[in-house]
Formats: C-alpha cells, structure tokens, sequence
C-alpha cells in the first residue's frame, strides 16, 4: 500500500534538502520516506520558490497562493493602453462583439472583456 503524508510532512522533507543542504539519503533515511518522492517534493518546492507552480502550492500544499507577484499595476496598464492609442471606455474600431468573464474570490472580483472583430 502506498504512503500518504501530509503537506507540511512533505514540504518539512523538501526545506530539510534545500534549506539545511542535507543529502536525498540522509532525509530519506531520517524520515523513512523513498528518493523518489522526496526529489518529486524538492522539485515541487524549489519551481514553487520560483513562482512557478500555484497549482502546486494549492492543492498539494493546501495553502493560499500570494499573487502579489502576478499583479499588473494599474498604472502599467494605463501607461500601455496610452501608448497603443486606447481611452478609458472606448474600443478599436472593428470590434463587433464583446464578451466578459468574472471570476468571483472571497475579497475582489476579476473581470476580463474580450472585443471580437
């Protein structure tokens, strides 16, 4: 029967190898866990550091991911809007549809339009 550990279990393995520099064996010996799904948590942790696995962080570590990272500045997207000919409610010229997503969180919504030639 296969193993199952928890989250913190695995992210403690994980931060003991990157962390600390110790050795894939000497963990795995430590905490009697295989190499292999300690290299899978190392993996996991160091592209999650790099921001690049939200998904991860998500469901298998079961914790919040902060996309302060991924935030655009309005004052970017004023700036780029300017510079690309675009005002505040108006649309390029050939757009004959709109259509609009929202994506409903505990604390903001995020909207996105889309206009279709």
């Amino acid at each position: 029967m296969r193993k199952s550990y928890s989250s913190e279990f695995k992210l403690k393995a994980a931060s003991m190898v990157l962390d600390e520099g110790q050795p894939v064996t000497e963990v795995c010996a430590s905490l009697d866990i295989g190499p292999t799904a300690l290299r899978r948590w190392v993996d996991q942790v160091r592209k999650e550091r790099l921001g690049s696995t939200p998904v991860f962080y998500n469901t298998r570590l079961a914790k919040v991911w902060d996309s302060a990272q991924e935030q655009t500045k309005a004052s970017v997207l004023i700036e780029r809007a300017r510079r690309e000919g675009y005002s505040l409610g108006a649309m390029p010229a050939a757009v004959m549809m709109i259509t609009g997503a929202v994506d409903v969180q505990a604390d903001r919504l995020e909207f996105m339009a889309m206009g279709w030639a």
